[in-house]
């Protein structure tokens, strides 16, 4: 009987090429997940912004930040324009791949900006 060294290979090289599939399929939903979650942000927060301008005030930035599913962080008017700043909790498999490193996963926030069109026209010669 002659003995291989080489017995049992193929198993140990599939199961490393399944987990870094996995790992990889994993991280790939995790960044996908991400870029949705910020490109909903932004546009909630661009709503929200808008609504504070149009009727002067925060109240509607707030209902606006909340029918788009976020949370208004903070609401100002600095004379000219309207500032919104609103977040949303990090996407579940984000939260569970930093908890897998012992991290916690940050909140996503964004701000916009929202005014008269000619607060835009000030800095033009």
């Amino acid at each position: 009987m002659r003995i291989r060294d080489e017995d049992g290979s193929a198993t140990v090289w599939t199961v490393a090429l399944i987990t870094v599939l996995l790992v990889t399929g994993c991280l790939a939903m995790t960044v996908a997940q991400i870029t949705l979650a910020r490109q909903r942000l932004s546009s909630a927060a661009d709503f929200a912004a808008l609504a504070a301008a149009q009727s002067r005030g925060c109240a509607d930035a707030a209902y606006f930040a909340h029918a788009n599913g976020v949370e208004l962080g903070s609401c100002h008017f600095d004379g000219v324009d309207h500032w919104v700043e609103v977040w949303l909790p990090a996407p579940t498999l984000a939260v569970r791949m930093a908890a897998l490193l012992g991290q916690r996963a940050p909140e996503i926030r964004t701000r916009s900006r929202a005014g008269p069109a000619s607060s835009l026209l000030t800095n033009q010669p």
